[in-house]
């Protein structure tokens, strides 16, 4: 509805009355996820429209240039005995298998071998919420404990949901903090307010993000 009370004011009846606009776009693209929908939306809205990029230095040049910093860590023992049993029993399924099925136990293999490094917990669905008993989790620890000494927020990134719950539990418990988790499940309303709070309240000092749902989280 943004949209076409814009363009009613500089090209008005270009995109017809509001009610027919809800009907034919608002609704099939937002409620219904109508791809051909959408596709015809952009056609018919491109011409008009000037967009920048996140990537465009004139939009981000108060930010400063992003350094990255790779952290090492080696595995609990736990972990490490799990390693090495996900990784010798699943190779010798890929042994003897071949084709289709031998590139869907390396796929398998990979997916569990991430699972393990992050948290025993996350790929057994099983055992306690110990951060001793994985080495990246007491890395992220002692990380967090000097940015909370400088009072500084943190977000922290996590490809999987479960591991992003896993996380919560984990850092609540430690650090006596609520902290909010966003990812696909939250409810746009919910997202809002998550990032609201992340930039506005004090007492909210660590936030959790999905890869998928929170992009870069250029906009905290």
């Amino acid at each position: 509805s943004e949209y076409w009370s814009i363009f009613d004011f500089v090209n008005k009846g270009y995109l017809d009355s509001l009610k027919s606009f809800k009907e034919n776009f608002a609704k099939p693209i937002e409620v219904d996820r109508d791809h051909e929908k959408l596709e015809r939306f952009r056609k018919i809205t491109a011409p008009f429209i000037l967009r920048r990029l996140k990537s465009d230095k004139s939009i981000i040049k108060d930010l400063p240039e992003k350094i990255e910093k790779d952290q090492f860590c080696s595995l609990s023992a736990s972990q490490t005995a799990l390693y090495k049993s996900v990784v010798d029993t699943t190779m010798q399924a890929i042994e003897s298998s071949e084709g289709i099925t031998r590139k869907g136990l390396v796929l398998k293999l990979i997916t569990a071998l991430k699972q393990v490094c992050n948290h025993p917990q996350q790929f057994l669905k099983k055992g306690g919420f110990d951060p001793a008993a994985s080495g990246k989790t007491q890395l992220l620890f002692e990380l967090l404990r000097e940015i909370q000494q400088n009072d500084e927020k943190t977000i922290i990134f996590t490809q999987y949901q479960e591991m992003g719950k896993l996380l919560v539990t984990m850092l609540e418990k430690e650090f006596d903090l609520t902290i909010p988790f966003l990812h696909g499940g939250v409810s746009r309303k919910g997202r809002d307010e998550m990032v609201d709070g992340f930039q506005n309240d004090r007492a909210t000092r660590i936030m959790i993000l999905s890869l998928k749902a929170g992009g870069t989280g250029l906009n905290l």
